[in-house]
């Protein structure tokens, strides 16, 4: 029986990593490897078994089935957000209005927020309703907030964000809509 061995590679925020690599980096044990020529792959799937499919690149067209009793493990927040969405750095401009970061539902991954001023600044981040994932959080003075969730949280009907002082903390917002 002929094996064929597949380097899987994703992109991770913005870095293209191995799968090798993200399974060291989760602390599990590195599986699988590369003997002979490595495949390019067309296409991923998995299974309603759990089993992970992959198509190659010019080949026939058929599917090879990975079946070695380890199931794939997909997040099921993921369903449905099909589109890439990020808010580029701007301040948040004013104490006295929130600043929409989107007014679309919204499962974000990343907030990077930055204090610009010598003095404690704090930072609160909402839904469209006003249910606060972030709640008048201080961000020290010259300092970076990052919080980072990588399977989501979702912002039902888009998020705000506000600050103790206008012009004071830049935000970045990346996820999915």
């Amino acid at each position: 029986m002929k094996t064929k061995y597949i380097v899987l590679c994703v992109v991770f925020c913005g870095f293209l990593v191995t799968a090798n690599a993200m399974f060291q980096r989760a602390g599990a044990p590195p599986v699988g490897g590369v003997v002979g020529n490595s495949e390019a792959v067309a296409a991923l799937n998995v299974d309603s078994d759990g089993n992970l499919q992959v198509e190659l690149v010019g080949g026939s067209g058929a599917t090879i089935t990975i079946n070695d009793g380890a199931k794939v493990r997909t997040t099921p927040a993921m369903s449905g957000y099909t589109t890439d969405f990020e808010y580029g750095l701007a301040p948040i401009v004013s104490v006295s209005t929130t600043t929409t970061i989107t007014s679309t539902t919204t499962l974000v991954q990343e907030i990077y927020a930055n204090n610009t001023t010598a003095g404690a600044i704090t930072l609160t981040i909402a839904n469209s309703a006003g249910t606060q994932a972030v709640s008048a959080y201080s961000i020290p003075a010259n300092s970076n907030l990052t919080l980072d969730w990588p399977t989501g949280i979702t912002f039902t009907n888009g998020m705000s964000a506000t600050a103790s002082a206008s012009n004071a903390i830049n935000i970045a917002v990346r996820g999915k809509q």
